[in-house]
């Protein structure tokens, strides 16, 4: 899949964290000294603090640390946001399950699972109202409706060139096969028009800002994890700013790049 998806991209092999024999074999202690030198210098490390002492005082223990000495290497690059993306060179696959497995119960449930990639440049503040209006559309029709399933959601993530989305559903009964992808895709295409939907979700997601009570240590690792992902982070007044901005055109451009060709879908089968 991620051949097939993430084309052109880092993520379009999987590398295990350690390799394979003959490549870990090759390694040479001068290997990773070389590799050390290269990117860990502190311009490529940031540092998060959070507590008592003061900036001045941080940067005192700091002074006294590795991160005060010169290293060689250089600053790594900040991957470039990607404005396009080409389309996945497959767009549908069903995984009949009985013909990879023998098992003495057949299984009963299907799976579905759709994923798409999104170019960086497309607004993340849009996307993420995007998802949450999609996931109630999809919890209203699907579980609530129709009883098929208990869990289904649109989940993303960040690669900053480009995000990766996913809608995934499981446990699915098999009388609703023959209906449950179309049913999603009138999920999908119904975002456009539900303007009460919208509104509600852009409050939704500003009163939640407003009423995050973090520890110091939720509040370290949630600025850590956007260093990660997004190489800067946002105070929550920022984010209710940038959520407010939001408009419909706004989701509406988001949606168009979760049109059928442009996503991967799997469903998987007894």
């Amino acid at each position: 899949e991620q051949k097939i998806v993430f084309a052109g991209t880092w993520l379009e092999r999987y590398i295990s964290p350690m390799g394979e024999p003959n490549s870990i074999n090759r390694i040479a202690q001068s290997d990773l000294q070389s590799y050390y030198d290269s990117h860990y210098k502190p311009a490529n490390m940031s540092v998060v603090c959070v507590g008592g002492l003061s900036l001045q005082e941080v940067l005192v223990h700091l002074n006294d640390s590795p991160f005060s000495k010169e290293m060689t290497g250089i600053r790594s690059p900040l991957p470039e946001q990607l404005a396009d993306f080409p389309l996945p060179s497959e767009d549908r696959y069903v995984v009949e399950t009985h013909k990879i497995i023998k098992m003495d119960v057949p299984l009963e449930r299907a799976s579905y699972s759709s994923i798409v990639v999104i170019p960086g440049t497309v607004d993340w503040s849009a996307l993420i109202v995007f998802r949450n209006m999609l996931n109630n559309a999809l919890f209203d029709e699907i579980r609530e409706k129709y009883g098929w399933t208990y869990s289904i959601g649109l989940s993303n993530y960040n690669h900053h060139a480009f995000r990766e989305a996913t809608i995934n559903c499981s446990g699915i009964p098999l009388h609703a096969l023959d209906q449950i992808e179309s049913c999603i895709e009138s999920c999908i295409e119904s975002i456009s028009d539900r303007k009460e939907l919208f509104l509600g979700m852009v409050h939704g997601l500003i009163s939640n800002i407003g009423g995050l009570d973090m520890t110091g240590r939720a509040l370290r690792d949630n600025v850590m994890k956007q260093l990660g992902t997004e190489h800067t982070f946002t105070t929550s007044t920022e984010d209710k700013l940038m959520i407010s901005k939001v408009s419909l055109d706004d989701v509406r451009e988001v949606l168009k790049w979760f049109a059928p060709n442009r996503r991967r879908t799997v469903l998987t089968v007894p």
